[in-house]
């Protein structure tokens, strides 16, 4: 049972070895970017679902070559 951990840490370990060297910098505002875009995405989604909700509804609540108004009740004479 306790081979387990160390296979898991002994595989993380070679496979952070063999990576090449990254010649790059992320500054710490990137995180802060990559979140802004990330919650205007999502705020944008659901922007869009609300304005829309009505025609999608309609567009999947269709049932196609029928009316979709309720049928009139019968004339009582």
């Amino acid at each position: 049972m306790r081979r387990v951990p160390v296979v898991v840490l002994a595989t993380a370990f070679l496979v952070g070895s063999l990576a090449p060297p990254a010649h790059a910098y992320l500054d710490p505002g990137t995180g802060s970017y990559v979140f802004q875009m990330l919650a205007a995405a999502l705020l944008s989604v659901g922007f869009f679902a609300r304005a829309y909700w009505h025609r999608v509804r309609a567009f999947f609540g269709r049932k196609h070559g029928r009316d979709p108004r309720p049928p009139a009740p019968p004339d009582e004479r």
